[in-house]
């Protein structure tokens, strides 16, 4: 139990070593090579040189790419992947990332996949379509076609055999894997060739709705001659967000058949479910937003614009918003004679009486 109690010593001061070194940001990298130094480094060492991301950190976490220990290798691909999310420049490591391929377990191959996100140049596709081969682990094949979309997001070509493997992975019947196969074919960046469309089409028909969804999203952006019945079609969708996707794509698609099928499908909306309170409400209103975006009321007459008068000028106020009709007042004013205090100039009219200041006021 003493033993135990001194681990846990041990572990909470180096902790709050890491903790302090950190927070020094570029000034501790050398202490936190120096914790990294030890043959049982620490991962949150590791991480926090990944957190700092200079030049030192990054020198380090590339050495600790070839440790023979494979947590240790694990930790510094995580730790790359933080610091490129930050800003760091890391593309360098992609190769040194995919050096242990051949030889890694499952557990090292989802993080090499997982840290191409960030390391991965424009050769990562045709590397990460050996990941998406069936004889891979399937968590390792699901990260494999995210990624691929995450590249295609970062406008990175996607290779033949890349898309070739997500169109055989759209083909399955797993829902989790038909989804991140269709997340990498929706946002794949076009380089030529054809990006699967004809997979996108097959997925409007999937079991989950959000591959519905999102191949939806894939077929506004590639536009393929059958996007527009597919976004007619996604429209009826019994799920509301695959409506909202289908109305969005419609909004994409811009020309003059898809617009007509909007408004046709909201004015059948608003006479139906709105009205009578049946349906849910958000594709409506995104329909609405979709088809008024960008649009600007008519411009109407010019307002008239008055010519001033000859001789009229602006009056000014004084401060407490009287203008000269509180300074015409006021000349009316002059010390009366019998009290020494003021009385009032105006004459007297009927109905009407002095008051203690010799100002007429009206009767009570």
């Amino acid at each position: 139990m003493r033993a135990a109690a001194d681990a846990a010593g041990r572990r909470g001061r180096s902790g709050l070593s890491i903790a302090r070194a950190e927070a020094r940001r570029e000034a501790g990298s050398a202490a936190l090579v120096e914790l990294t130094a030890t043959p049982a480094s620490s991962a949150a060492a590791i991480r926090g040189l990944g957190r700092i991301g200079d030049a030192v950190a990054l020198a380090r976490l590339g050495e600790l790419l070839a440790s023979p220990d494979e947590a240790v290798r694990v930790a510094a691909m995580q730790a790359l992947d933080v610091a490129g999310a930050l800003g760091s420049e890391v593309a360098g490591f992609e190769d040194a990332l995919w050096q242990r391929w051949p030889q890694a377990s499952p557990r090292e191959r989802l993080a090499i996949v997982i840290g191409t996100r960030r390391l991965g140049g424009p050769a990562a596709s045709a590397r990460l379509a050996a990941a998406l081969g069936s004889g891979e682990a399937p968590e390792v094949r699901e990260a494999a076609a995210i990624v691929l979309g995450i590249l295609g997001r970062r406008e990175l070509p996607l290779s033949d055999a890349a898309r070739d493997g997500l169109v055989a992975l759209a083909g399955e019947s797993e829902p989790r894997r038909v989804y991140a196969a269709v997340y990498g074919l929706a946002h794949a960046h076009a380089a030529g060739h054809d990006a699967g469309e004809a997979a996108l089409l097959r997925a409007t028909a999937a079991a989950d709705p959000d591959a519905r969804a999102l191949a939806l999203k894939g077929l506004a952006r590639r536009k393929p001659p059958e996007a527009l019945a597919a976004m007619r079609a996604g429209l009826g969708d019994p799920d509301p967000w695959v409506r909202v996707a289908a109305v969005r794509g419609l909004g994409e698609l811009g020309d003059a058949a898809a617009t007509a099928a909007l408004w046709d499908w909201l004015r059948a909306e608003l006479a139906g479910d709105i009205v009578d309170g049946t349906g849910p409400g958000h594709p409506v209103l995104e329909a609405m937003s979709v088809l008024t975006a960008g649009k600007t009321a008519p411009a109407g007459p010019p307002r008239p614009t008055r010519a001033p008068r000859p001789g009229w000028r602006r009056r000014g106020r004084r401060r407490g918003g009287c203008g000269r009709g509180c300074a015409a007042a006021w000349r009316r004013w002059r010390p009366g004679p019998a009290s020494g205090g003021r009385r009032c100039a105006a004459p007297r009219r009927p109905g009407r009486r002095q008051s203690l200041t010799g100002c007429p006021s009206r009767q009570a």
